[in-house]
């Protein structure tokens, strides 16, 4: 059983262990590189006898220790300070990373708030109010992800493989047309190389209305002639009977 060691006080970090990570939660995008750093400070005649991470599964309560291999995982050093690089992310990648450093035997030091927690993310295009709209209606095509990325994005927007002048995370479109429709997909322009499926937005043509009839006035002026001629001829008629 490892035992590790809270927070040592003192004045000056150069006579203390401490590990210190610059980051407790990262957003990255699948497919990107990422580096995760920790600095750390130790006597000047006690140099930490090892460096390791770890990476944390509390699922089943057990830790894997971190090897490098094939470039995706590799490790780093500089001045007090400890590097860890990922190549090519994946979802698999996810979890809860800790640094810790050896002071001596089965004395382990590790930061106050250990766990650098990554999240992989990949890009998706949703749209509102749905991907099947009718001519007219306002339409929004977002560039999402499933965690606010870590590093600032630029978005830039591609309706059927081809670059719109667009570049937000929104796509807004006041009154949509059949010109609109067509495959959308995102990139984020940092990473080019990392871009969302495509998602496909139908437009449907508007119902046209149903044409109202009006009678025309010329219509009814000639009928109510016929009718008073009729009338008329009747009523003549008639009165050349009595006579």
């Amino acid at each position: 059983m490892k035992d590790f060691h809270s927070a040592d006080f003192c004045f000056d970090n150069s006579s203390c262990w401490t590990v210190t990570c610059a980051q407790k939660r990262i957003c990255a995008l699948k497919g990107s590189s990422l580096n995760i750093y920790c600095k750390y400070s130790h006597p000047h005649d006690q140099p930490p006898k090892s460096k390791l991470w770890f990476k944390i599964n509390r699922n089943i309560n057990q830790e894997e220790q971190l090897k490098e291999k094939n470039n995706k995982v590799t490790f780093s050093e500089s001045p007090n300070q400890h590097n860890l690089r990922f190549e090519k992310l994946s979802k698999s990648d996810s979890g809860e990373y800790v640094f810790r450093i050896e002071r001596n035997s089965r004395e382990w030091k590790e930061s106050t708030f250990p766990e650098v927690t990554l999240i992989v993310t990949d890009l998706r295009v949703k749209i509102r109010p749905s991907a099947e709209v009718t001519e007219g209606q306002k339409v929004t095509l977002t560039c999402s992800t499933s965690c606010p990325l870590t590093q600032n994005s630029n978005f830039r927007w591609y309706l059927n493989h081809q670059p719109l002048k667009l570049e937000n995370k929104h796509l807004v479109i006041n009154a949509v047309t059949s010109q609109d429709a067509g495959n959308y997909s995102c990139v984020d322009k940092t990473k080019e190389n990392f871009m969302s499926p495509v998602k496909t937005l139908t437009v449907r043509s508007a119902s046209p209305k149903t044409p109202t009839v009006k009678s025309s006035p010329t219509t009814w002026k000639a009928v109510v002639g016929v009718s008073t001629i009729v009338f008329v001829s009747v009523c003549l008629t008639v009165f050349l009977w009595i006579k």
